[in-house]
Order: structure tokens, then C-alpha cells, then sequence
């Protein structure tokens, strides 16, 4: 499959809100079929949601995958909200979706983004970062994606192949939309920046290490260590569960094409033993 390349304004992964990992997927997938180097935007983008190529996209269940998606968009999705500040540093509230149309006869999902948030959504000067789908794609969790952003952008301000930055807790939790959550540090590490950054340095082109920072007695900060690592380009990154369907798959073609051969010389036999 062709490579898709997601674009963010950095004012957009740096704003707070809240998604789920599917609705976060569905972003992903419109954002990825805008050319950031020419965006329109004036222009309601609009996107039909390819149940096949969506599936394919983020290694989900065919089978299931339209009445998610379609449970996710109306039920949760088209009254999300998320919050940014600009270069002047105002802060804005802004809507993702303006439409969202349903075929059930033929499984179709056709959605629209605000108009206001279509220059955040694509290549703007120099204050973007861009990464290939691929590399989120076998995500599970949601923080995952977010850290991932977040990691992506630092080391791509920075211009090197390895980056420290840190953040305060409670300024990452926000960012992660975990405010009035996880109020113990070993919470918050253990449901939210652990199970990311196993993720990330499991599938992803970065590696990353934190390190929980004190102020005294308590947690006040998280450090961040991340730097790119090298990919086979020819070898996409893929979930282990994908990889075990293909060996199972290929096991399977090569015990039929065995047991055809030895299915005809079992016959054979037998008809030679009928016979004499």
C-alpha cells in the first residue's frame, strides 16, 4: 500500500482534547488524504471513510469495522471539541466535524472537518511535523499516538537525530486530556506513558525513554529521551498479531499443497489394493 503521510500544525498536536483511539484513527486517515503542500483552506474538506482501506490501514476487523465507525462518529466524535492557543497566544475552542452522512445499504461513512481547522491540518511554514501512517498504525492506545506526536514534533524542531525535552505532569496530563486523572504519578505511568512508550519503541521509528523528575518529595515533571531509529523501508512496520495470520496463512498453503500429494499417493495405493 502507498505510503500515507500525515501533516499536523504543531498548534494542533499541541492542543488539548480529548479522542478516542478510533475516532483519533479517523483523523489520521482524512488528514492523510490532504496534500499538505496545497491545501485549500477556505474549502470544507470533505472524505468518504473506505471501510477496506481504513481496515487495512490500522489492521482492524473487516467485519465489525463500519458499525464502529459509525458508533463512534455519532455517538462521540461529532460533539468532540479541542482547545489551542496561537503564536499570539490566544486561545481558541474549535469543533473538528461540520457533517457526517451514513449509507448502511452500502457501509459508507462520508465526514467533513470544520473549515477553521483546515490550516492546522495541513503544512503551514515551518511549524508542522509530518510522519508516514504506518508508524502509528499498530497503535492500541490513544497516548500512544498523542506521546508519539509530541516526541515527533521535538525532534523535528530540533533538527537532530536525537532529542531531550520534558514537560510538567500536570501540563502533560493536559495535553493528554487527563486532567483530574490518575492523581497518583504511578497511575498515570502505569495506565498511560508506559503502555505508549512500549508501543512506540515496538512499531515506530523512534525510540524513547522518560524519567520521572522530583521536586522535593513529589513527582513534578516527566524528561523525555527520544531519537530515530533505523527502519527497513522495504519491511513496513506491523503488529505481531498480523505477522503471525501471514505465517499461519502461508503454513496453511504449504500443508494443502503437501497433503494434496499426499492425498493422491494415499489413493493410489488404495486403489491398487482394491484392485488386487
Amino acid at each position: 500500500m502507498k505510503k500515507q503521510t500525515i501533516t499536523k500544525h504543531n498548534h494542533l498536536i499541541e492542543a488539548s482534547y480529548r479522542l478516542s483511539l478510533t475516532e483519533m484513527q479517523i483523523v489520521l486517515y482524512g488528514i492523510s488524504l490532504i496534500n499538505p503542500l496545497n491545501p485549500d483552506e477556505s474549502s470544507v474538506f470533505s472524505f468518504d471513510i473506505e471501510i477496506a482501506k481504513f481496515s487495512e490501514m490500522f489492521d482492524r476487523q473487516h467485519s465489525e469495522i463500519y458499525r464502529d465507525l459509525k458508533a463512534a462518529v455519532d455517538h462521540r466524535f461529532w460533539h468532540r471539541e479541542f482547545s489551542y492557543y496561537d503564536d499570539q497566544g490566544t486561545q481558541t475552542k474549535q469543533r473538528w466535524l461540520i457533517m457526517a452522512q451514513y449509507n448502511d445499504k452500502s457501509s459508507t461513512i462520508k465526514v467533513a472537518f470544520n473549515p477553521f481547522i483546515n490550516k492546522y491540518l495541513s503544512k503551514l511554514k515551518d511549524n508542522f511535523t509530518s510522519y508516514y501512517i504506518e508508524q502509528i498504525a499498530a497503535f492500541k492506545s490513544i497516548y500512544s499516538i498523542r506521546i508519539y506526536e509530541i516526541a515527533a514534533m521535538h525532534l523535528n524542531r530540533s533538527k537532530k537525530q536525537q532529542y531531550k525535552f520534558s514537560y510538567d505532569i500536570e501540563m502533560l496530563k493536559e495535553l493528554l486530556e487527563l486532567s483530574g486523572k490518575y492523581q497518583l504519578t504511578a497511575d498515570l505511568k502505569r495506565y498511560a506513558i508506559e503502555p505508549a512508550v512500549k508501543e512506540i519503541n515496538k512499531y515506530s521509528d523512534l525510540m524513547i525513554k522518560y524519567q520521572l523528575k522530583k521536586t522535593g518529595r513529589k513527582y513534578t515533571s516527566i524528561e523525555f529521551f527520544v531519537k530515530k531509529r533505523a527502519i527497513n523501508k522495504n519491511k513496513p512496520v506491523r503488529p505481531k498479531r498480523a505477522d503471525a495470520i501471514i505465517k499461519i496463512a502461508d503454513k496453511k498453503k504449504a500443508l494443502t499443497s503437501e497433503q494434496k500429494q499426499n492425498g493422491s499417493a494415499i489413493l493410489e495405493s488404495l486403489k491398487k489394493t482394491v484392485k488386487s
